[in-house]
């Protein structure tokens, strides 16, 4: 292993030790702050293993903040400008509506993460034709999923959008590409889409069995090695 090697382990490893540390300390942002930079790091030196430690350290953190939201009970309609002032970012749930557009509700979560606000934020799209309503997720890439209008907007209804958004990704990513393919692509996916419980367990099996092309390709002589 090259000396270069060595220290992005190092730096990876006091990372996610941190992250956790964070994470049961309640620091959920910071705990996510510091397993976004570990996976980052982990997937620019194709350390899928590591990187499979740092997706599970970021959903750790993702997840009980969105239960945070979610369980206050606090729900929102956003349809003004993100720079009015007639709006107070709250902790809960928010459902960005026309005339704005997904880009919003990127600003809108982006801004209560720096505000360190628990929020999960979903963004919709004008009705279609058929009566469906386009949930959108903007980021890296443009991700939509077309849904019934609910009944009724409740906080679990919230969790049941984000979901149907993250199968949206899941299923465009052709599931017979190798797992360093397969990983790539989610990678994206779940940053447009970072509170998604479906896309981080998917990328963490994606890790792991990239890995595990990398170990192999390793004893075989391939180019390509595990994490050591």
């Amino acid at each position: 292993m090259s000396a270069a090697s060595e220290k992005r382990n190092d730096r990876i490893e006091s990372l996610l030790e941190r992250a956790r540390g964070a994470c049961d300390g309640g620091d959920w942002f910071q705990s996510e702050t510091l397993a976004c930079e570990a996976m980052e790091l982990s997937y620019k030196g194709g350390d899928f293993l590591r990187m499979s430690l740092a997706v599970e350290a970021l959903r750790g953190c993702r997840m009980s903040r969105r239960e945070h939201a979610v369980s206050c009970g606090a729900m929102y309609a956003f349809d003004s400008d993100i720079g009015d002032e007639d709006y107070e970012l709250a902790e809960g749930c928010w459902l960005v509506e026309p005339p704005r557009v997904g880009a919003d509700g990127r600003d809108l979560r982006e801004l209560a993460t720096q505000s360190k606000i628990a929020m999960l934020a979903i963004s919709r799209e004008p009705m279609t034709t058929t009566g469906l309503w386009p949930l959108v997720a903007v980021g890296p890439m443009v991700i939509r999923a077309r849904i019934r209008p609910p009944r009724e907007i409740t906080p679990e209804w919230f969790i049941d959008a984000v979901e149907a958004l993250g199968a949206s990704a899941i299923d465009d990513v052709d599931p017979d590409a190798s797992a360093i393919e397969r990983v790539e692509e989610l990678f994206l996916r779940l940053q447009t889409i970072p509170d998604s419980l479906g896309l981080h367990e998917t990328l963490l099996g994606a890790c792991r069995e990239a890995a595990g092309e990398h170990a192999r390709a390793g004893r075989s002589g391939g180019a390509g090695q595990s994490a050591a």
